[in-house]
């Protein structure tokens, strides 16, 4: 499951092979929209309290979520931060800032742009 955030807009081209590659499915939050077209089989919708109910169910299911250039507030992991508390998130930002400050537990952080994290995982 990847959570693709406003960072994925310049790596648009990137992600979606990544996604494609691995049968990955792809919510946005609102920044991210654009960033998968919304016809790929891939893409389940918008994430949070104003998204889609599909991509919230699916995020809600998935043990493991790649979060790539997003914020993961409030917006996307609601006012029950412990119920991402099981999952094994992995939170890639160039913001050391949003890093250091989740909301939510994550296991893996990487401080590096989104392009450049897509590129070393297909190297």
């Amino acid at each position: 499951m990847i959570i693709a955030g406003r960072g994925c807009l310049s790596a648009w081209k990137e992600l979606r092979a990544y996604a494609e590659k691995r049968g990955a499915t792809v919510v946005c939050s609102m920044g991210g929209i654009g960033a998968v077209h919304s016809d790929c089989w891939h893409y389940l919708g918008m994430l949070g309290h104003t998204g889609d109910r599909l991509a919230n169910q699916a995020v809600a299911a998935a043990k493991t979520i790649i979060a790539l250039g997003t914020r993961l507030d409030m917006r996307q992991t609601g006012t029950a931060p412990d119920l991402w508390a099981d999952k094994y998130i992995i939170m890639v930002n160039e913001d050391c800032r949003e890093l250091e400050h989740a909301r939510v537990p994550v296991s893996e952080k990487w401080l590096m742009s989104v392009e450049r994290w897509l590129r070393v995982q297909d190297a």
